[in-house]
C-alpha cells in the first residue's frame, strides 16, 4: 500500500515523539509500516507520557495516562510498537473502503496502528487529538470525518479547515479515519479541442460537465470567449440540461487568422452548490473557412429495444432529442462526448415484425447545418435482443 510513513521515535523528558517520513510502495490494504516507534505503557494499559506521533502530513498527540485497549475492550500493557500512516490517495486505501459514503471524495486519510505483536490496540480511554492536511480545500470549508469499521465508513464529528490547509478530527478508536468533501463538479470534454488549429467561424463552442449543473449559473458572465489579445466576443450562452452540455453561440462570425481563449469560470456550480475546484480555459485557432456542410448518420444499430445512432461529426446536444426519431415511440438521450444518440423504445418491437422508422432533420451540428435525414427499414429476427448494424 503506497502510504506516506513515519520514522523512528525518539524519548524525549515526558513526550514520546514519532517524526519524519518514510519510503512508499504499490499494493492496496493495509501493508506493515516500515518505521515504528516503541511506547511503554503502566501495568493497566496507561500511557507513561504524552504521546506524539508526528510527520510532515499529521500530527497526533494521546493524552497523557490514556489506557490502551484491545477489541475486547481489555488493556493492553508492555512494549506496543505504534506506526502513522497518511495519504490522499483512493488508491492508498483498500479496496472495499474506495467507495467513499454519500458520492462524496477523499481529501486525505490518516491510519494509526499500535501492537504489541500479539495483540492490536482497538481503542483509546481518553480521546486523541490528530491534525492533517487537507489538500485540495479552502480555509473555512467544512469537511466529513468519517472511520471505517471493515466493511463501511461511518460517520464522525464535521471539521473545519484552517487557515493553513489542515484540520482537526477526534479520535477514539483505531481504524482508517478519513476526511471527505463533496464531490466538485469539472469539466471533462470540450470541442473545439484545446489548441484546435482551425476550426470554423461559424461554430458554437462546447463544454461537457461530469454532473448536473445549476443553469442559473452558467451565463455569458461565466462562459466567455475573447481573443488572445483580450477583445470580447459576443455570444449567447446556453445549457442543456439532459446532457449537461453549456453552449456558447457567437453572435457573429469569428473573426479569421485569430486564436481565441474560452473560459468556463468556477462560480459555475452544480446543483449542490459547489464550483469548479478552479477556472478552466482552453484555446484554438479560427483560419478562414465557415462549416456548411451537413452532418451525416454513418452508422445506425437496432435492436428490438433501441436505437443507437453514430454521427459524423459533433452535434449540438440541444437538437439531439426525441423529435428527431419518428416512426416508432420512444426516449431519446445523447452522449456528446461519444457523439452518440440512443432512441430507445417505448415497448420493445415485436419479433418477426418489419419496422420503418425515420431520422430527421431537426438534429444540427455545431455550425447551425441540418442533420442529412435517413429512413432504416427493419425486420427484428424471432428471439432477438441483440444490435445490428446499417
Amino acid at each position: 500500500m503506497k502510504k506516506v510513513v513515519l520514522a523512528m521515535a525518539m524519548l524525549l523528558a515526558s513526550t514520546m515523539f514519532l517524526g519524519g517520513c518514510g519510503s512508499s510502495g504499490g499494493g492496496g490494504g493495509a501493508a506493515a509500516p516500515s518505521d515504528k516507534a516503541t511506547i511503554s505503557t503502566q501495568e493497566d494499559g496507561a500511557t507513561k507520557a504524552v504521546v506524539v506521533l508526528a510527520s510532515a502530513n499529521a500530527t497526533a498527540a494521546i493524552p497523557e495516562g490514556t489506557v490502551l485497549a484491545d477489541e475486547a475492550g481489555q488493556p493492553v500493557s508492555g512494549t506496543i510498537f505504534a506506526s502513522m500512516q497518511y495519504s490522499s490517495q483512493l488508491s492508498d486505501l483498500e479496496e472495499k473502503a474506495r467507495v467513499m459514503p454519500g458520492g462524496q471524495g477523499l481529501v486525505s486519510f490518516l491510519d494509526i496502528t499500535m501492537s504489541t505483536g500479539t495483540r492490536n490496540v482497538k481503542y483509546l480511554s481518553k480521546q486523541m487529538t490528530v491534525n492533517l492536511k487537507a489538500p485540495g480545500t479552502q480555509p473555512g470549508a467544512v469537511l466529513s470525518h468519517y472511520s471505517f469499521d471493515g466493511q463501511s465508513w461511518i460517520p464522525e464529528e464535521e471539521t473545519t479547515v484552517k487557515s493553513d490547509g489542515t484540520a482537526d478530527i477526534k479520535v477514539s478508536h483505531f481504524s482508517y479515519h478519513a476526511l471527505c468533501a463533496p464531490a466538485l463538479p469539472s469539466v471533462v470534454f470540450r470541442n473545439p479541442a484545446d489548441g484546435a488549429p482551425d476550426i470554423p467561424g461559424n461554430t458554437k463552442i462546447l463544454a461537457v460537465f461530469s454532473e448536473p449543473m445549476d443553469a442559473s449559473t452558467i451565463t455569458a458572465a461565466t462562459f466567455t470567449v475573447n481573443t488572445e489579445s483580450g477583445t470580447p466576443i459576443n455570444g449567447i450562452v446556453s445549457y442543456d440540461g439532459d446532457t449537461n452540455s453549456a453552449l456558447f453561440k457567437p453572435v457573429s462570425t469569428l473573426p479569421p487568422n485569430t486564436k481565441f481563449i474560452a473560459k468556463i469560470s468556477s462560480d459555475v456550480k452544480d446543483k449542490s452548490g459547489n464550483g469548479l475546484a478552479a477556472d478552466v480555459t482552453w484555446s484554438f485557432v479560427k483560419k478562414w473557412f465557415l462549416d456548411q456542410a451537413r452532418p451525416l448518420v454513418i452508422r445506425t444499430e437496432v435492436s428490438n429495444t433501441k436505437l443507437i445512432i453514430y454521427f459524423n461529426e459533433q452535434m449540438d446536444p440541444s437538437t439531439v432529442k426525441q423529435q428527431l426519431v419518428s416512426g416508432v415511440a420512444g426516449t431519446m438521450s445523447y452522449d456528446p462526448v461519444a457523439n452518440i444518440a440512443t432512441f430507445t423504445f417505448a415497448t420493445p418491437l415485436g419479433a418477426g415484425s418489419s419496422y420503418t422508422i425515420t431520422i430527421g432533420d431537426s438534429a444540427k451540428d455545431l455550425a447551425g447545418n441540418s442533420l442529412v435525414p435517413e429512413t432504416i427499414t427493419k425486420v427484428i429476427p424471432t428471439g432477438s435482443t441483440g444490435t445490428s448494424g446499417f
